[in-house]
């Protein structure tokens, strides 16, 4: 009970509550097209990125990773959703050991009780920690 209201109150942190939404451009150019879009909602504290592409890929990976400078701060991975959904935050994951970052247990939730959320992917910066929010079906 409790870990789930401290993922509902993560999430609907790292998703920027009823802050402002990024504005997103649904470019038609195939090489604009590719490409992943992030942009920061609220205070700046929080990205918000919806790739172009259902999943994860390198390229989005190094363009997320331009969010997360600091490799000595933990990351706190949150995964929602399906099967499907669960195994590209494992990929998530993966990556970003892979690249020297102090990646923390997932935090894995099949459900979210607060509702749907907005953006596949939500990066937090809060103090030494990010709060990565993997949740590939939101749209």
């Amino acid at each position: 009970m409790r870990l789930g209201l401290f993922v509902a109150a993560i999430l609907l942190l790292g998703c920027g509550g009823a802050q402002t939404s990024p504005s997103f451009s649904n470019e038609d150019e195939p090489a604009i097209a590719e490409k992943p879009v992030c942009a920061a909602i609220g205070n700046g504290n929080t990205i918000a990125c919806k790739p172009r592409r259902f999943g994860f890929s390198e390229e989005f990976g190094q363009q997320l990773t331009t969010y997360m400078p600091e490799k000595k701060k933990s990351v706190m991975l949150v995964i929602v959703g399906s099967l499907t959904d669960q195994q590209i935050g494992t990929k998530v994951q993966k990556y970003l050991l892979a690249r020297g970052y102090d990646v923390k247990d997932p935090v894995r939730t099949y459900d979210i009780a607060s509702g749907p959320l907005k953006y596949p992917f939500t990066l937090q910066q809060n103090g030494e920690l990010y709060i990565l929010t993997v949740a590939p079906s939101a749209r």
